[in-house]
This record gives structure tokens, C-alpha cells and sequence, in this order.
């Protein structure tokens, strides 16, 4: 559940941010609150739970490294510096001696120097939390990427 309200937060300039519900009117509604307020701090309680509740290998730092096997991005020209999901990077990497994919969301000017690195068959490296979500991993807060020479 902590998974699942991080991956609905807005953008976090917003001070607060609230949920509200819609019964079905088939079914008589419970006596339950129709919406939630979540503060920012709250957010940052539901992530360390998140964490503490992950397996320990997911919730550490570690690097991966590996090349590019496919790009994503809405618009590939939006300059915006700030992470985001609609600018993604899949990375084929080595865990445990067999090949995994990560999706990796990444800041503008680290996307444009992936797809070259896709582009010239380089490896790539960078830092983060690497979270399975599902059936695929998930490097979450993606930070000091490089190209491999």
C-alpha cells in the first residue's frame, strides 16, 4: 500500500495533497472517511516505510551498470531538470550472474547523454535503489550517471 500511494504523489512543490473516494452504488458505502489529506511529511514517513518494509537488497544503494536497450520519453525535447516517468531509460544489467532490466526515470540532460550511449553501444553507470515492482526492477531516486568509456 505504501508503494502504491508514493507512486500517486504529485509533483512534490505542493505543500499537501488529498484522496478522495467514490463508493460504488450498488453496494451499501461503509462508514469510512470519503478523502485523505497527506502532507508532505507524510510522504516522507510512507517512504521510510516502504523501505524498511522492502526485501534488504532492494532497499539499498548500490550502482548498476549495462548498456541502454531502450529509450522512452513523451517529449524527448522538454528540458525540464527534475526526474520524471515519462522520460525513462530501460538498462540491461548483471544480478546474480543472470541479465535483468531496470527502468531508470532520469533528469533531461542525463537522458540526452543515454540516448548517445545507446546510440554509440556504450555502458552506462549510475547509483540508486533498485526496487522490484511487479515483474520488473526499478531503479528509484536515480542519481550520479555516467557514461562508460
Amino acid at each position: 500500500m505504501c508503494e502504491a500511494i508514493l507512486a500517486m504523489k504529485p509533483n512534490l512543490a505542493e505543500p499537501q495533497f488529498e484522496y478522495r473516494v467514490s463508493w460504488a452504488p450498488i453496494l451499501p458505502a461503509p462508514h469510512l472517511p470519503t478523502s485523505v489529506r497527506l502532507e508532505r511529511r507524510t510522504l516522507d514517513f510512507i517512504e521510510s516505510t516502504a523501505r524498511t518494509l522492502r526485501n534488504a537488497q532492494e532497499s539499498v544503494e548500490r550502482p548498476i551498470e549495462g548498456k541502454v536497450v531502450k529509450l522512452s520519453s513523451l517529449d524527448p525535447t522538454d528540458e525540464l531538470e527534475e526526474l520524471a516517468d515519462d522520460r525513462q531509460v530501460t538498462i540491461r544489467f548483471d544480478l546474480d550472474g543472470r541479465a535483468q532490466n531496470a527502468l531508470v526515470p532520469m533528469v533531461y540532460a542525463d537522458y540526452r547523454s543515454a540516448c548517445d550511449a545507446h546510440r554509440d553501444g556504450k555502458s552506462i553507470r549510475i547509483m540508486g535503489r533498485l526496487e522490484r515492482t511487479g515483474k520488473q526492477w526499478r531503479l528509484s531516486g536515480p542519481h550520479d550517471f555516467q557514461v562508460l568509456p
